[in-house]
């Protein structure tokens, strides 16, 4: 019930189903006896932790998220790396999902580090023949909060490696059976790219990023994900932005102006005021390098 419960959350904006979750799993933590069931008490934990950390995303403060935390590690206490590889290794990463919400609310580097640290430790043990979809998750949130570091440091291994991190989800996403998320993971992908070609001075990675946002929304289609299609636009038009302002080519920014109007009107569309706002002000600073 829990776990359906957290389904359901995940698809609705209220907190209500995500709340109801949590009390199923308590209900069912509390019958459940440690000591003689251990390893279903673990998975339970696991999946206890992931639905905390859901919670604590749409709560203010931090009390979910440091408890999702701490349910994780639980998870880790009773689960046994050698024999049930699988279910540590998904520990592992909703303690480092739990980790990276809690480091980006409260900022600093060292609980995204301990989230690094955490996502590659399951990678680590996950078995090379089962479940390649939620390896390649568990690479895609490797490759988030590894961006998360990049963005409070002046080097480009983080982003180096973020890249690499996109890369290899993508060989184990098959787009056929899960078009969103290899469509998210193109976008993080052109992400990490765009960040590391303006850091390193490199216009082929921007063009490169360019092709994964392109590839981001054939999926990412107004009719089916009408907010992810304006977030992949706008990115498209904040790399062809860079492209245009670095290579003084007026046609990107011309391609740049087109996307940022298309990601404008679906912002507007939603009712988002702080995305609308954002591309507003992207529109304004194209048409003043236009004017140039």
């Amino acid at each position: 019930l829990g776990a359906a419960l957290t389904a359901v959350g995940q698809q609705d904006t209220g907190p209500t189903p995500l709340r109801e979750a949590v009390a199923a799993y308590r209900a069912a933590l509390g019958v459940l006896p440690r000591a003689l069931l251990a390893e279903d008490w673990g998975r339970a934990q696991i999946g206890f932790a992931e639905t905390l950390r859901a919670l604590g995303e749409r709560e203010p403060g931090t009390a979910r998220l440091e408890h999702a935390v701490a349910v994780a590690r639980a998870a880790l206490d009773v689960l046994p790396r050698d024999s049930l590889p699988l279910d540590w290794a998904r520990a592992e990463n909703a303690l480092g999902l739990a980790l990276a919400q809690l480091g980006a609310r409260e900022g600093g580097t060292p609980l995204l580090e301990e989230a690094a640290a955490a996502y590659r430790a399951a990678l680590a043990a996950w078995p090379p023949d089962r479940q390649r979809f939620g390896w390649a998750m568990v690479q895609n949130n490797l490759g988030n909060v590894l961006i998360g570091l990049a963005e409070q440091e002046t080097g480009t291994a983080r982003l180096e490696q973020a890249v690499s991190a996109y890369r290899a989800a993508l060989t184990a996403i098959r787009r056929e059976a899960a078009a969103q998320p290899w469509a998210g993971t193109q976008n993080n992908l052109g992400t990490a790219l765009w960040l590391l070609g303006d850091r390193d001075n490199r216009p082929q990675l921007m063009e490169e990023a360019v092709v994964a946002f392109e590839a981001a929304l054939t999926e990412r289609t107004p009719e089916r994900v009408p907010l992810y299609a304006a977030s992949s636009r706008y990115n498209l038009a904040m790399v062809r932005e860079t492209l245009g302002t670095q290579g003084k080519r007026p046609v990107e920014l011309d391609r740049a102006m087109v996307d940022a109007e298309a990601a404008l009107a679906l912002f507007q569309k939603a009712g988002t005021p702080q995305q609308v706002a954002m591309v507003n002000s992207l529109i304004d600073r194209l048409r003043r390098k236009l004017a140039k």
